[in-house]
């Protein structure tokens, strides 16, 4: 990117060497960027996960819950019948 017009009172070294220093500035700038969006979506992606996950457990509970009920229930019939 060459200027036409260069500041006074810098130098055309300083000037040089301060637009290569934004250049960096800029390319890091966009590297960090990307980092954290592939950082986000990782994270993003592993909360879904463990969300899924906790679903699951939360489900196979019930069922487990539920059968359980039903076992005390057969157990209070068998003891009601054995009583008889």
């Amino acid at each position: 990117m060459k200027k036409k017009r260069i500041n006074l009172l810098q130098n055309r070294y300083d000037y040089y060497a301060l637009e290569r220093m934004f250049r960096w500035l800029k390319r890091g700038i966009v590297v960090y960027s990307i980092l954290f969006v592939i950082g986000a979506l990782a994270s993003l992606g592993y909360f879904l996960m463990k969300t899924r996950e906790a679903e699951q457990v939360e489900g196979q509970k019930k069922l487990l819950l539920l059968g359980s009920n039903t076992q005390k229930n057969d157990e209070a019939k068998l003891l009601l019948l054995s009583k008889k």
